[in-house]
């Protein structure tokens, strides 16, 4: 019998940055790796940059929480200059986002959001224990400063365990 409704697994819904930022503490992320990237102009393009210049990218998995299940694969840019910052990634439970603002001294004004069905690169689908070209929902924020982008994070679902929630509200005129 096939349910006309799917199980969602992972449900995520924010309003707020102090959502987003209870989402990171109320999860469990592990650190991969931190390398130097040159940036192509289609990661450039979709993540503010300029193609050519060379930023960090930290890549890890986010787990419901420690020994629990993936939630996601993770792939954060961050400009090079702040890799002093990065460093003190592999250690700590607060949002990158949060670091980068207080090492910056910039205030996020805005976080944009893209969300779009793709398939999973080998790298990806090994996190879950999935085969190649797997389904995901894929989710790019880009936190922004007046300086431009201060880190966009390049986060891989599963497909078939995530779903995405937003209430929109009507605002009443006087």
């Amino acid at each position: 019998m096939v349910s006309a409704t799917p199980v969602a697994n992972y449900t995520q819904s924010f309003a707020t940055l102090q959502d987003l930022f209870a989402n990171a503490t109320n999860t469990h992320y592990v650190v991969n790796d931190i390398s130097r990237v040159t940036l192509t102009a289609e990661i450039a393009q979709r993540i503010g940059a300029v193609a050519g210049k060379e930023w960090l990218l930290v890549t890890g998995v986010r787990w419901t929480e420690r020994g629990g299940s993936p939630i996601a694969y993770v792939e954060s840019y961050v400009p090079a200059e702040f890799e002093a910052t990065i460093e003190t990634f592999w250690h700590v439970r607060l949002p990158f986002y949060a670091m980068l603002e207080d090492a910056s001294g910039q205030s996020i004004i805005e976080v944009l959001q893209d969300i779009r069905a793709t398939e999973m690169p080998r790298r990806v689908s090994n996190a879950f224990g999935l085969a190649e070209a797997s389904m995901s929902l894929q989710l790019l924020r880009r936190y922004v400063t007046r300086q431009g982008t201060l880190i966009a994070s390049v986060n891989w679902h599963r497909a078939d365990q995530f779903t995405y929630q937003m209430s929109l509200h009507r605002r009443v005129e006087g």
